[in-house]
């Protein structure tokens, strides 16, 4: 483009499209109008570059390591930029503004991943990106699609605990966290705990409710990714504001079969997708145990381990120079009836609710008063064994005090079987016969109570269950001693199932004895064993469900949560139901078992026997990888299910009439029986909401229902 107003053989370049070599024609237009061309003339020669770049289709950024699986691109997360497709190719450089993303303000696809780093982005985010050609001319667009990014550091927990339910190795174990929030956790957020290698985390699937505390509404599925355990909530509860002291249980763990000190948890607070809101990553680990509470490592060889299983502490010591080596010390066996720990269970206060010991207790002093202490409330019976697993056992009921003879420093320790040669082999004497108990007749000595021989009684009788390798029905004579020298006679008692039962009020020395059952003649009677007393919770005065609760209280079907309160709001636990379907509808269930079918109960759980015994009966079956979630909540069509299962009634070909229960439900045939016979009468909108949890007052009634119709 020429203008006749420049000098001739000049040219001006302006845009026209044209790249390359220049070459082209000129002409010369004077004032009249008259022109002339010609070739035009270059000195030096030069090319024109003058085409903006352009996109074709835009570039994009996608996530390469997504260290959380949520899809979004979090610190310490990496992302590849991809190059756009330009409109118009001439040695075309690409790059990207990552500054906000890793701290790159010019980064390229030829560059390796690039790690996210803290800043402020947290959304869908396009990035602005740059195509420049040789000449240095640029353009700039936008990635596409948009990249969903949260890289906002996350704020610090504090006062973060985790505490679980025993530290006992390779037991199955509850877990309690505690932490305190900075920023607010949603309504539809979840929680995540990573627990320290060594620990099986595979069976984590249930809240324990009675271990919730600033936290409410319910919680959806687990997701559990090798150590960590991520639990949601499911949006109904409220929100948890920052500054908020959170308490959260929930089950179950197994705990690393190596005793010594664990690695750190970790806890997080999360949104919905995963990103982390708040978080400890240090949280103080546990000590794992041997059974009775033994540390291997400590340098003693405790109660609990072995030689096997701590060769650290209990291998024998070889000698050298001028000192020998030490032997071993063996732990008793977890089915022992012959020793116990030495380590004991501390009693803080009066025992509220079934328990069962497998080691003596030692109650705080605070409790004693007067050489007495209130041992059990309105609503505990105890069990008290030296092991786990053993056979011989103490049953104490509610509402008892012990009392204990001069000398007593609050141990109880539980029943011993001893070996026989503690009686003389030529006889010890009888009080008020003239018969004396020599070695000879003795089938198996006892001894209970405390280790220094003080003597203890109790307000209420006490059943002792003592194995004999005797025939049902065998006679047998038992006999007490204070000091095991000198006895007295009390009674007779029979075998059943390998069984004796003694009932007592006092602890100490008891021996049996079949050849003298005859040669004693009539003996006195012994007393009998009341398991339950009367009790009154002041929560359910008043109560729509008042009158359903006293009759399967008064019947020994359920149990209070305290000797005052029996919660009947509370959401029933799996265990608290199964207990109750056994014991409504006449199940023989054991005083004790020795295994279950399920991981997550353990056989000196007080629920084991109830929850083993409705396994057997095809009333229960658990959940995948035999768990069994035992304090997990139970919704309303479960608890149908078990307890008219538990009655053997037979609900084929009923229907029933609420608009939230398909026909062809699993549930809807349990629902229809119970509807049709009156058992449940759902809600005032018509609904019956099977999938609500139901409460202990509501599974009072039903049950109370069932039984008027047997």
């Amino acid at each position: 483009a020429l203008s006749a107003a420049q000098a001739p053989g000049a040219v001006a370049v302006v845009p026209d499209n044209d790249d390359g070599a220049f070459s082209g024609t000129e002409t010369i237009t004077d004032n009249g109008g008259n022109t002339a061309t010609g070739p035009a003339t270059i000195t030096g020669g030069f090319t024109i570059d003058n085409i903006a770049p352009t996109i074709g289709v835009a570039g994009s950024v996608a996530l390469n390591t997504d260290n959380n699986v949520n899809g979004w691109a979090n610190i310490n997360d990496t992302v590849d930029y991809t190059d756009p497709t330009p409109g118009a190719a001439d040695g075309d450089t690409f790059t990207v503004d990552f500054s906000g993303l890793t701290g790159n303000a010019a980064a390229t696809s030829a560059g390796n991943s690039h790690t996210v780093t803290a800043g402020a982005f947290n959304g869908a985010i396009q990035f602005t990106e740059t195509v420049t050609d040789n000449a240095g001319n640029a353009v700039t667009g936008s990635t596409a699609p948009a990249l969903n990014v949260n890289n906002n550091a996350p704020g610090a927990l504090t006062a973060t605990n985790v505490t679980l339910t025993s530290t006992e190795k390779s037991k199955a174990v509850d877990i309690t966290i505690n932490f305190t929030t900075t920023a607010a956790l949603p309504a539809d957020g979840q929680i995540e705990v990573v627990f320290p290698a060594g620990f099986d985390v595979s069976a984590a699937s249930y809240i324990n409710v009675a271990s919730l505390n600033n936290i409410d509404g319910g919680f959806g599925a687990f997701t559990v990714a090798g150590q960590s355990v991520t639990i949601p909530r499911d949006g109904l509860g409220a929100i948890v504001p920052g500054s908020t002291a959170v308490t959260l249980g929930f089950g179950m763990a197994v705990n690393p079969a190596t005793t010594g000190a664990t690695g750190a948890y970790a806890i997080s607070t999360e949104d919905n997708i995963g990103n982390t809101i708040d978080e400890d990553t240090n949280v103080a680990g546990d000590t794992i145990t041997a059974p009775g509470g033994a540390t291997c490592g400590n340098g003693t060889c405790d109660a609990g381990e072995t030689t096997a299983s701590c060769p650290a502490d209990c291998a024998g010591g070889g000698g050298g120079g001028g000192g020998g080596g030490g032997g071993s010390n063996t732990a008793p066996a977890s089915n022992s009836n012959t020793a116990t720990s030495s380590i004991s269970s501390q009693v803080s206060g009066t025992i509220q609710g079934d328990q069962t010991y497998s080691r003596p207790l030692q109650l705080d002093a605070n409790m004693i008063v007067n050489n007495s202490a209130q041992l059990t409330g309105e609503n505990a019976e105890i069990v008290l064994k030296p092991n786990s697993q053993s056979t011989v056992s103490a049953t104490i009921p509610p509402n008892t005090t012990v009392t204990g003879s001069e000398g007593w420093d609050g141990e109880i320790s539980p029943p011993i079987i001893k070996s026989t040669t503690i009686i003389s082999a030529t006889g010890e004497p009888i009080e008020g016969t003239d018969t004396e108990l020599a070695r000879a007749d003795v089938d198996a000595v006892v001894k209970i109570g405390s280790t220094n021989n003080v003597s203890l009684t109790f307000s209420n009788d006490v059943m002792l269950e003592i194995p004999v390798d005797l025939p049902d029905g065998t006679s047998i004579r038992v006999l007490f001693s204070q000091d095991g020298l000198t006895w007295e006679d009390f009674g007779t008692a029979v075998v059943v199932d390998g069984v004796v039962q003694v009932i007592t009020d006092h602890f100490s020395y008891f021996a049996l004895s079949q050849s003298l059952a005859d040669v004693l003649g009539e003996g006195p009677t012994m007393g009998t064993y009341v398991a339950a007393t009367t009790a009154t919770f002041a929560d359910i005065v008043g109560h729509w469900a008042e009158s359903y609760i006293e009759d399967i209280y008064d019947q020994g079907i359920a149990s209070g949560k305290s000797a005052t309160s029996f919660a009947p709001n509370d959401n029933i636990t799996r265990a608290e139901l199964t207990k109750i379907a056994v014991n409504a509808f006449d199940y023989d269930v054991p005083s004790s078992v020795s295994s279950t079918p399920f991981v997550d109960v353990s056989a000196d759980t007080w629920y084991a026997p109830y929850i083993k015994t409705a396994k057997d009966a095809g009333i229960v079956s658990g959940y995948e990888n035999n768990v069994f979630s035992p304090n997990g909540m139970v919704n309303r069509a479960e608890a149908l299910k078990i307890l008219l299962g538990a009655a053997g009634i037979d609900v084929s070909d009923t229907t029933p009439d609420f608009g939230d229960v398909p026909t062809d439900s699993w549930f809807a045939s349990y629902v229809g029986y119970a509807q049709n016979n009156g058992i449940v009468g759902g809600y005032s909108d018509g609904t019956f909401g099977p999938g609500n949890y139901i409460t202990r007052a509501e599974v009072a009634k039903i049950v109370v229902k069932i039984m008027d119709m047997q």
